[in-house]
């Protein structure tokens, strides 16, 4: 089963992260089988009507939105039990899924207490250079964004991972 890529749990907050580099968000409950969708939408005492207004066949399948539907459904039932805000942040890179929020939040009921955000890599990029962190972590961290690649384009180039300027 996918898992989020990072969950953070503070005094206030659980954080759901799933990073996407160069993979996107489109993904299909792959099981055509009734009683699995059920299993979403009466699990957690019908949760799922709860945080959804989008039935799971929309989402899943036609919107192919299964795993930010999994990961919004089980993030928001933890966080209600623990009685912390739910933030789910889809990290992306700044040129893909530019309207992931748009798509993903007509079909979520979000709140004072649940929300879906997008970040980019860039953005954290940006973050880490105007942050006081130390001089030796922001020069590895610049390094990083700067040489990180993503295999080669048609014509045998090395692609830059990240729309940085240097």
């Amino acid at each position: 089963m996918p898992e989020p890529d990072i969950i953070v749990k503070s005094d206030s907050a659980l954080f759901f992260v799933e990073a996407k580099l160069t993979a996107s968000n489109n993904t299909v409950c792959r099981s055509r089988n009734p009683k699995v969708q059920k299993k979403y939408e009466t699990g957690g005492d019908r949760w799922y009507k709860r945080v959804f207004c989008s039935p799971f066949e929309t989402i899943a399948i036609s919107k192919k939105k299964y795993e930010l539907l999994r990961f919004w459904l089980i993030g928001s039932w933890i966080a209600k039990h623990l009685q912390l805000d739910f933030r789910f942040i889809n990290l992306v890179l700044s040129e893909r899924e530019r309207d992931i929020e748009k798509i993903f939040r007509r079909h979520i009921k979000q709140d004072q207490r649940r929300r879906f955000v997008r970040i980019t890599w860039e953005d954290i990029y940006a973050h880490i250079l105007e942050s006081n962190s130390s001089i030796r972590d922001r020069g590895i961290t610049k390094r990083y964004f700067e040489n990180k690649t993503i295999g080669y384009d048609r014509n045998r180039k090395l692609q830059k991972a990240f729309s940085i300027a240097f």
